[in-house]
């Protein structure tokens, strides 16, 4: 890849747009970049990377920090890169994202990352992640790898020549991609730590298992279990003990059994007996209690026979009572006809009474409607003609809204006036110090020009050199200079003096225009406001005030017109509601007149049905046929009563009977029981059973604990076999395991901590010291040669990366530590261009004609440094162009072709091609 032109715009300390054609320095050599300490000149390395790959150079510098801080806000921030790769070329630009002003209006805007690609085919590629994969496909080398391989940082390969074992492997880890060794190595750790952890566990585990084994304490097994649980026994031997335990419990438990069933047919007998006992008991209290039942029912039996002669006696007036009913019931039609007269007059009472409520409703209905026709006819002669009234206030309204514009008006053109005034007034105060800034500079232009001419002859004089002619007469010879005074201006000075004084002249002629042209204003606006004034104000009345009482006067005629609006409307309301009303009236008055007639008609029937129902009524012994029905139901259901008294008091006396004779039965029946059946001592069957029971629950307690332990241990037993089998295996894995993660890892006793990440990066690093000892020969003279350390510095520290020097002077190995400045320097950049070489041939072979190396030959003498740039002319063979960036200069000396950055006074760079 080479570098073929690169434009940088408003990108870090390049505030305006800079071209390098890189392309005029060949295909080979050296060239330098030099210029003053901070004018920017890494940051034509950063350009270029990060046009190829969107990052700066430095990991301090990120995208976003690019906009350079100089640059005019419209000047858009932009890097563009032509370049080469074999014989095709490419252009890739790209624009940070950055704030920038807006193109309407006021304010800040975001303008968004841009970047764009455009192949030899003609392609063009403008997304982002495309760019980025065509550029790596092109170079065939990511962003890390070109910084390693483009550009050789000396400060950071200094450090990479002092590091540890430890600080190396970082670095290889992130250039040579070995972390996938470490995360490895980690996880086999990570592996054997939670065997470790699982072993541990299971350990723990079996011993609980075993201290869940119980025993009899007075058994002689118990010791035995003691010592198990106190670690001194075998897994095997354990199982064995338990095995005893369990057998010993066994066969107690069968015991207890044995006896909790000898205890049962025992309480089995005694509970029959008992139930014995209750039954006797039972039949006593049966036979008191129907020995008492059959002294109750013999006198209420006789009282049942009373009751029954009452109700028969009842009984035979039925007869009277039926024919009562019969007479009532041959009246029952004359009754029908009396409440059909009663429900025509209800009927036609209720008619009459609303009749007497709507003539009511209507009448008051035409009052009110009179009432409503009185009222709008009065309201209709006082409203005379408010529609006249409406136009006269709607010409007063136009009149004074004319004024109240003309008030507003001369009200803002007195404001302009006041601005007016107070612009001009520092107008003219401008052109008062202009005046006087230009008047001081035509004194001082004058001055100076006078003086310059009277020192002409010692000017003339300090530019005469002997030997070589003079301007004025030709003589050779100059044996007797004029003098020049001390104070003398030069004619730079002079020239500078009549530029200030023209520019303040032209300031002076600018301000007393400005000034001018506001009079003007000023004097027109006074003059308009004043004629206002006259036409509008009278007296001492103000603007302000006039129209405030405008307002007033506006706000006045408002609601007098709303009031006229109010009366227009009314009068035609009442003009188009006024016929419809009197028509109302006349209809209602003729309504009024057919309910007066209705109402007389329906009084009179009412009359008459009410002399027909007391007529019929003093023929009849009730009130109505209801009352009638009663009565003869009455009659009907006391003559039922006496029939079912009969029947009930005969089937309660037949019941009593009955009864009596079952009681009687009964107790014949028990005594006869009780007379047979043996006595029974209670209180001696419940002791005895209390005792047996006692006897039972102990045995049956007994066997339940032992039960519980046999089963308990039985558990535990499984458990511990089981547990025991899983340990074994997990021991025999956690050995090989341990084993494996500390190779990897570097942790075995007594070996170097070497792990396998390092292991790995030892390959790569023999290779990168063959290489970087080759150009450390020749850059020191043959003394130096870079040799990786063969063990460990001591047994604790990580190993492996470790280096040293050869010094071929004395025969003597020590550390890099102990070389001087410059030879460290040496060191230094003959690892870095090692690395460079090494990561180019993993990457493939990988070529790039250009390389960029970053300081640190301040620090070489001329020998040493002679050295170096031997070295570095090697680079570029095979058309390889090699940049150097410094400001010693020393190399500006021995290198022509150069990229000189200077600082501007305005702020910012500029950078230019120097060959």
């Amino acid at each position: 890849m080479r570098p073929l032109r690169l434009t940088m715009s408003a990108f870090g300390p390049y505030k305006d747009k800079v071209e390098l054609d890189l392309e005029s320095f060949g295909t080979s050599g050296v060239y330098l970049i030099t210029g003053d300490t901070g004018a920017g000149k890494t940051t034509i390395f950063d350009a270029l990377t990060y046009a190829l790959y969107g990052r700066a150079s430095g990991e301090e510098r990120s995208a976003d920090m690019l906009r350079s801080k100089y640059a005019d806000p419209d000047t858009p921030t932009e890097v563009t890169l032509e370049f080469s790769y074999g014989d095709r070329v490419y252009t890739v630009s790209r624009s940070p994202e950055y704030m920038r002003p807006k193109k309407h209006g006021e304010g800040m805007t975001r303008q968004t990352a841009s970047v764009s690609l455009e192949c030899p085919d003609g392609r063009v590629l403008t997304k982002t992640g495309e760019v980025n994969d065509a550029i790596e496909e092109i170079l065939g080398v990511d962003y890390d790898q070109f910084s390693q391989i483009a550009m050789i940082a000396q400060g950071d390969f200094r450090k990479l020549l002092l590091a540890s074992t430890k600080e190396r492997q970082e670095i290889f880890r992130r250039i040579f991609r070995t972390a996938g060794y470490k995360t490895f190595s980690d996880r086999v750790n990570r592996s054997s730590l939670d065997l470790n952890n699982r072993y541990r566990t299971l350990a723990s585990g079996l011993k609980q298992y075993v201290d869940g084994i119980t025993c009899d304490p007075l058994s002689v097994l118990a010791l035995k279990l003691a010592k198990a649980q106190n670690g001194s026994m075998m897994t095997e031997d354990i199982c064995s003990l338990c095995e005893e335990i369990i057998a010993e419990d066994e066969k107690r438990a069968e015991k207890t059994d044995t006896e909790v069933k000898a205890a049962d047919e025992k309480l089995q007998k005694v509970a029959g007996e008992l139930v014995l006992c209750d039954e006797q008991d039972k039949n006593r209290q049966a036979l008191a209690e129907i020995s008492e039942q059959i002294r109750k029912t013999e006198p209420l039996l006789c009282q049942r026979e009373r009751e029954l002669a009452v109700a028969i006696g009842k009984e035979q007036g039925n007869a009277e009572l039926q024919r009562k009913a019969a007479v009532i019931h041959e009246e029952l039609p004359r009754y029908e006809e009396l409440d059909q007269i009663v429900q025509k007059k209800t009927n036609l009472g209720s008619e009459l009474q609303n009749l007497r409520e709507s003539l009511q409703t209507s009448r008051t209905r035409h009052e009110d409607l009179q009432r409503q026709i009185d009222s709008m006819e009065n309201e209709l002669k006082e409203l005379s003609d408010p529609a006249a009234e409406k136009e006269r206030i709607a010409g007063l309204q136009k009149t004074m809204e004319e004024r109240q514009k003309d008030l507003q008006a001369l009200r803002k053109e007195q404001k302009q006036l006041e601005e007016t005034r107070k612009r001009w007034k520092s107008a003219a105060k401008a052109y008062q110090d202009c005046s006087l800034t230009a008047e001081h500079s035509r004194r001082d232009y004058h001055a100076k020009q006078k003086a310059f001419l009277d020192e002409q002859a010692g000017i003339l004089a300090d530019g005469l050199v002997e030997g070589q002619a003079c301007p004025v007469c030709g003589s050779l010879s100059h044996p007797r200079l004029a003098q020049k005074s001390e104070d003398a201006p030069t004619e730079a000075e002079v020239r500078e003096a009549q530029e200030i004084a023209d520019a303040a002249a032209n300031a002076e002629r600018e301000a007393s225009r400005k000034a001018g042209t506001l009079k003007g204003s000023l004097e027109a606006f006074e003059q308009n406001v004043t004629d206002r004034k006259a036409k509008l104000l009278s007296g001492g009345e103000t603007a302000s005030d006039a129209l405030l009482r405008c307002e007033q006067e506006l706000g006045a005629l408002a609601e007098q017109m709303r009031a006229a609006e109010t009366r227009v409307l009314r009068k035609k309301t009442i003009e188009d509601l006024l016929p419809k009303r009197r028509e109302q009236d006349r209809l209602l008055a003729q309504e009024i007149g057919d309910k007066e007639k209705r109402f007389s008609a329906a009084e009179a029937s009412l009359n008459t049905l009410e002399e027909q129902r007391r007529k019929l009524a003093e023929k009849l012994r009730y009130e109505n046929r209801e009352a009638a029905a009663a009565a003869a139901r009455s009659f009907q259901e006391e003559a039922d009563a006496n029939t079912e008294a009969v029947r009930k008091t005969r089937d309660a006396r037949d019941e009593g009977k009955q009864t009596l004779t079952d009681l009687t039965g009964r107790r014949s029946h028990i005594e006869a029981v009780l007379a047979g059946a043996v006595i029974l001592n209670r209180e001696a069957l419940l002791e005895e059973q209390k005792t047996l029971q006692a006897a039972r629950d102990k045995a049956e307690q007994a066997g339940k604990v032992l039960y519980q332990r046999i089963q308990s241990n039985r558990t535990a037993l499984d458990h511990i076999r089981k547990q025991d089998e899983i340990l074994s295996e997990t021991e025999n894995e956690l050995v090989w395991m341990k084993a494996l993660s500390d190779t990897m890892n570097g942790t075995l006793s007594g070996k170097d901590k070497v792990t396998l990440e390092v292991y790995v990066q030892t390959a790569f690093f023999d290779r990168i010291l063959v290489r970087a000892s080759t150009r450390f020969m020749r850059m020191s003279g043959g003394q130096y040669e870079f040799r990786r350390a063969g063990g460990a510095r001591n047994l604790r520290s990580q190993s492996g990366l470790d280096m040293d020097v050869i010094d071929h002077y004395n025969g003597s190995v020590r550390s890099v530590r102990t070389l001087s400045g410059g030879e460290s320097f040496m060191a230094s950049l003959s690892l870095a261009l090692g690395f460079s070489d090494e990561i180019q041939s993993q990457a493939g072979g990988i070529r790039f004609d250009t390389m960029f190396v970053d300081e640190g030959f301040g620090t070489l003498d001329e020998d040493t440094l002679q050295q170096a740039m031997k070295v570095l002319a090697d680079l570029t063979e095979g058309n390889r162009l090699v940049g150097i960036i410094s400001h010693v200069s020393e190399l500006a000396e021995r290198i022509d072709r150069q990229i000189v950055v200077t600082k501007d006074r305005s702020g910012g760079s500029r950078a230019r091609i120097v060959q």
